[in-house]
């Protein structure tokens, strides 16, 4: 199995604060080129807020930092 170590350099979405963090990366989407993507969901120690880093695994370029998202069900509506 392929396994690569990735620093990155990512700004808080909630706080602002610079993060720098290391992340392995390990799977058989390691195989697919150039073109993979990989998620990671990361807490910011200062503020404690999860964010979404997209970043490349083989360069370990932060393509985005999205605010973490809850989804929670809608509830349908009734029929009466």
């Amino acid at each position: 199995m392929l396994a690569l170590d990735v620093l990155l350099d990512v700004t808080c979405c909630t706080c602002g604060q610079n993060l720098s963090v290391a992340v392995r990366c390990e799977g058989d989407g390691l195989l697919s080129g150039c073109d993979a993507k990989a998620l990671a969901q990361l807490a910011c120690p200062y503020c404690n807020q999860p964010n979404h880093v997209i970043f490349a695994p083989e360069t370990g370029e932060v393509i985005d930092v999205l605010r973490y998202l809850q989804v929670i069900g809608l509830p349908e509506p009734s029929l009466n």
